[in-house]
């Protein structure tokens, strides 16, 4: 497993932000990320991603990041069909928007990857609906199923959806998480390590947050319930309130 830390668009020369704006930015720092999977070990690229975060300043910027990481991806898969490999399976992409990052940058790349084959990965996807909004989820099992990423998003339905009720999304939101892990590890081997949860702090108490979800975790998953990590954010793409972002290992 490699971890890559927050990557921004300094120039290397210089040590300062590029000039060009968030397009510029947005490419040169996921050219750094691409650079440090490579040398971490040779064969690795944007590919063997198995889950990657994306910070910004400014939601406006949201469908660059999101355009730049599918092209950029598309671009690896091209180069790896061409020579009649099967197709890859990335891991799921989060993006937050945050106020503020390090030397004033507007975009930071976090991501983990996996020194696996990417064409014998295998993906899960399940939705939900309560009241007022909807859950997504997602889940990319490493070749080996030594390791699994797993993003499960709540939005709301309607700009005009003007409150949930949390413990009923919560529990929702449990229920999915878990029905994604037992159809991943049919022998029961994975366990959750980590959730990273973002929340949308103008729409969710963290406190209220953060006690809902570790007991309705830890009424689902017993003694194996995972760390939390809550990450209070400006905001999130669409009408996203919340995006849950875990790693799961044997």
């Amino acid at each position: 497993v490699i971890y890559c830390a927050g990557q921004i668009a300094l120039v290397p020369c210089t040590m300062k932000l590029v000039a060009g704006g968030i397009r510029a930015e947005a490419v040169l720092s996921l050219n750094h990320v691409e650079k440090v999977l490579n040398a971490m070990s040779e064969h690795t690229s944007l590919n063997h991603i198995m889950l990657a975060i994306c910070y910004v300043t400014n939601k406006k910027d949201i469908p660059t990041v999101q355009k730049l990481w599918c092209r950029k991806l598309k671009e690896h898969v091209t180069q790896v069909t061409e020579y009649g490999e099967p197709s890859v399976t990335h891991g799921p992409l989060v993006v937050a928007v945050v106020p503020h990052l390090p030397r004033d940058a507007s975009v930071e790349w976090h991501v983990v990857a996996m020194n696996d084959d990417p064409t014998q990965r295998k993906f899960i996807s399940m939705a939900g609906k309560l009241q007022g909004c909807k859950i997504d989820c997602e889940a990319v099992g490493s070749s080996s199923m030594s390791s699994v990423a797993l993003s499960v998003s709540l939005s709301l339905t309607s700009q005009l959806v003007a409150s949930v009720a949390l413990d009923s999304m919560l529990h929702e939101l449990s229920s999915v998480m878990l029905t994604v892990v037992k159809e991943l590890s049919q022998d029961g081997n994975l366990t959750l390590l980590c959730c990273r949860t973002f929340y949308n702090k103008g729409c969710i108490s963290g406190h209220s947050l953060l006690t809902g979800l570790e007991e309705f975790l830890k009424e689902l998953l017993g003694p194996k319930s995972p760390a939390l990590i809550l990450v209070p954010v400006t905001d999130l793409p669409d009408l996203q309130i919340l995006h849950v972002a875990c790693w799961l290992s044997l």
